[in-house]
C-alpha cells in the first residue's frame, strides 16, 4: 500500500516597509544578505520596546558587535513570544538564536517562547 505525499507550500508574508519589490512580489531583505529596515514588531509597546533592547544588549555581549536588522519579526500577547530573525539556522545563527531564546526566557518567564531563523 502506497503513501500519499501531501505537498506544504510555504505561505505567502505580507512585505514589510523595508522590502524591495520584484516581478514575483516583494523580496525582503534578509533574503539578499541586507539588514532588515523594518521589522514587523506587535504586541505592547513597552514590551516589545523592553525586549528589543535586551536583545540587543545580549547579542552586543556576545558577538561584540551591534545586531541591527538580525529581527524580521517579534510578536508579544500574553502567553506566547514569536520571534523572527534574518540570519540562518546554523553556525552564528543557530547561536544568535540561542541567546535570544535564553534572554526572552528572562525576561518573559511564564510565556511560551519561539524563535525562528528565515
Amino acid at each position: 500500500m502506497g503513501h500519499r505525499c501531501i505537498p506544504i507550500h510555504i505561505a505567502a508574508e505580507a512585505p514589510c516597509a523595508g522590502c524591495h519589490t520584484s516581478p514575483v512580489g516583494p523580496v525582503c531583505r534578509a533574503d539578499l544578505g541586507e539588514p532588515c529596515l523594518s521589522p514587523a514588531l506587535q504586541g505592547p509597546s513597552s514590551a516589545v520596546q523592553q525586549v528589543m533592547a535586551h536583545l540587543q544588549d545580549a547579542w552586543f555581549a556576545e558577538i561584540g558587535l551591534p545586531a541591527s536588522g538580525l529581527v524580521r519579526a517579534l510578536t508579544l500577547t500574553a502567553d506566547e513570544a514569536d520571534l523572527t530573525l534574518t540570519c540562518g539556522p546554523r553556525g552564528a545563527g543557530a547561536r544568535m538564536a540561542d541567546v535570544a531564546f535564553q534572554t526572552m526566557r528572562r525576561l518573559l518567564p511564564n510565556t511560551d517562547i519561539y524563535v525562528h531563523c528565515a
